[in-house]
């Protein structure tokens, strides 16, 4: 909670409509991390969750980890934004 906290204070705002996150932790179980940004949109601090910079499979992965718990799915950026994005990071 804290992460989003630090976001909407600044922007003097109470919750935004789309919280993204851009880069996938391994390290943390994606129950635990799914989790997460679930309590962020029942806290009601985001009104939906999304991700981008990932492969295809782990993000299929979140959405069916989050419909088994009964959760609504996420969004995720355009792979045309994404490879873009990807190509200027890389200098391509």
């Amino acid at each position: 909670m804290a992460s989003i906290d630090a976001s909407l204070d600044p922007a003097g705002t109470d919750y935004v409509d789309l919280y993204q996150f851009h880069r996938w932790n391994c390290e943390t179980p994606i129950e635990e991390t799914m989790r997460a940004l679930r309590e962020v949109v029942q806290a009601g601090k985001a009104r939906q969750i999304g991700a981008s910079s990932m492969y295809a499979w782990r993000f299929a992965k979140a959405q069916h980890t989050a419909g088994a718990a009964g959760w609504p799915p996420g969004s995720r950026r355009c792979r045309t934004t994404t490879t873009w994005c990807a190509a200027k990071r890389s200098g391509k």
